[in-house]
């Protein structure tokens, strides 16, 4: 044999051990890395939340506040702090700069932690042909590939919450201290990360799955009493130090009781019927959505043993029956059931393959028309007036689609859903994300960044000189200017701090501008300009 062949012979025996057993995790964090890294660097922080939290972090860092989050100097309880010192830890990477990486890699952490718990979870479940199918369902399913790619609280939540179920099925195996420490710790950091339910979410999984998939005996052991408070440590740490630090009483009663008993009764927004999560749940897990009533009759005609099904099914069921039941939703809380859903079709599609050939190809159709209709709309939206940049950007992952759902329905056409059709259609769908994430997403910076106002406001104030922001939060002026906010809510209050100041800006909407502050007009320079859907306006006065 030649060195060449050697080589191959080798290449291909390491490749065989890897396909017996789970996603090595150095493979999973390379493949977080090819599909969110890029994006990190190449786009820039947005509203609503991807700024905030980054200009938090970054007065949290300029303050010295680092138990109570600040926003323009007063008072952030919305949130508890994890996100903004995680965000603070990850610019050691990034020189000390708070930017679109540092921002973000919080929630990539969140994301290997989730693909990690899951194949593991997979492998014990169904072994390594799941584990490894199921990683890239999830991977290319709408709202997991989103979460990933944004500097948002969830992703990071859902990797605390999934890998302290890991441990948690796995005690329930084989009981364990060990286990059920790392796994209560988790969800004390999951606290930590966003309140409450890093703590409800985990626990309800898990005693809804071993019920669900008829093993309620494992649900027995002392963790149930000494665990929770185990876990409440952490939060209770952190809200002592800052009561200890002085934080006022408001605080703490917005931080635990507005924040979670007003939010889950909507006075805080976000009201939603009963059945918004029916309409959001096949829409966030597309494209794979299509291929679950197939993934469902091949399990009624071939089911699997129940603790599998029952398990997932358990598992899914919680988290959409606890967030149906509160008034506020977003389709962000309901991330946890993606996983679930990703293992459950993962299972049943060496099954869909036994099938009738009918389920096998309409099934097929359906995917690849979905993937070639995405690609058509996107290359006609890129040729519309309104389309932001070059309408080139969008080509890549119109292309990629296209040529993708080709080959998806041909394979789907002469073999049915078995053997490659998965891994075809995850790699076209991993393929047009990257070109989305690295082309078409950073095509929005024009309009979804203010980076005319960021140099006017860098070249006009002083570096310890305030943005004056009118009648809104606007984070992401204040993050991109390099300055500090100051929020004023009342013409006085703005008018008295025009005249206070020798120069400045003040940022406002543009229909305020025109209709409720006319007395300021003649005092400086209006500058009109577009964040988004938001009109808005800049004031240059004083002299520089």
């Amino acid at each position: 044999m030649t060195a060449g062949s050697d080589l191959r012979a080798n290449l291909g025996k390491r490749l065989a051990r890897l396909g017996r057993s789970a996603p090595p995790l150095a493979v999973l964090v390379l493949l977080a890395a090819i599909l969110w890294l890029g994006e990190y660097a190449n786009r820039g922080l947005w509203e609503p939340d991807e700024a905030r939290y980054a200009y938090i972090a970054r007065e949290m860092r300029e303050t010295g506040q680092w138990l109570v989050p600040h926003r323009f100097g007063e008072i952030y309880a919305h949130k508890p702090p994890l996100i903004f010192w995680l965000i603070n830890g990850a610019s050691i990477f990034t020189g000390g700069r708070i930017n679109g990486l540092s921002a973000r890699l919080p929630s990539l952490l969140g994301a290997i932690m989730t693909l990690w718990a899951l194949s593991r979870l997979a492998m014990r479940w169904s072994g390594a042909g799941t584990a490894w199918l199921t990683v890239f369902i999830l991977c290319t399913s709408y709202l997991f590939w989103h979460e990933g790619g944004t500097g948002q609280i969830d992703s990071l939540l859902c990797g605390l919450e999934m890998t302290a179920l890991y441990f948690l099925f796995r005690q329930a195996e084989r009981p364990s201290l060990r286990d059920q420490v790392i796994s209560y710790t988790l969800m004390g950091f999951a606290i930590l990360a966003k309140g409450p339910v890093g703590l409800i979410i985990p626990l309800g999984i898990f005693a809804t799955a071993q019920v669900v998939g008829g093993k309620p005996k494992t649900l027995k052991g002392w963790h149930w009493l000494w665990g929770p408070a185990w876990a409440l440590c952490f939060p209770a740490a952190w809200l002592a130090a800052a009561w200890w630090n002085g934080a006022p009483g408001a605080y703490f009663h917005e931080i635990l009781f507005d924040q979670n008993v007003n939010r889950a009764a909507g006075a805080l927004g976000h009201v939603k019927p009963w059945y918004y999560f029916l309409v959001y749940l096949p829409l966030d897990f597309l494209p794979w959505t299509l291929l679950l009533p197939a993934a469902f009759m091949a399990l009624v005609r071939n089911p699997l043993p129940w603790r599998s099904t029952g398990r997932l099914l358990g598992w899914i069921l919680f988290p959409l029956l606890f967030f149906s039941l509160i008034a506020s939703k977003r389709n962000i809380y309901i991330l946890p059931v993606y996983p679930a859903l990703a293992m459950l079709l993962a299972m049943a599609l060496p099954h869909i393959a036994r099938l009738p050939r009918k389920w096998q190809v309409s099934s097929g159709f359906l995917f690849s028309s979905l993937l070639l209709a995405g690609g058509i709309a996107g290359t006609v939206a890129g040729f519309l007036p309104q389309w932001p940049g070059s309408p080139w950007t969008v080509l890549p992952t119109s292309l990629l689609l296209v040529a993708g759902s080709l080959l998806v329905a041909t394979r789907a056409h002469r073999y049915g859903l078995a053997g490659r059709f998965p891994v075809l259609a995850a790699a076209t769908l991993f393929c047009a994300q990257l070109a989305t994430a690295n082309i078409l997403l950073p095509a929005f910076d024009s309009v979804k960044t203010p980076h005319r106002l960021a140099d006017a406001a860098r070249s006009t104030l002083d570096p310890h000189q305030p943005l004056l922001i009118y009648q809104m939060n606007g984070e992401i002026l204040a993050l991109y200017s390099n300055r500090t906010g100051e929020r004023l809510d009342s013409p006085e209050a703005l008018l008295a701090k025009v005249r206070k100041m020798e120069h400045g800006i003040v940022v406002m909407h543009r229909h305020t501008w025109k209709h409720e502050l006319s007395h300021l007009r003649g005092i400086g320079s209006p500058h009109a300009f577009q964040l988004g859907d938001k009109k808005l306006v800049w004031l240059e006065f004083g002299s520089t």
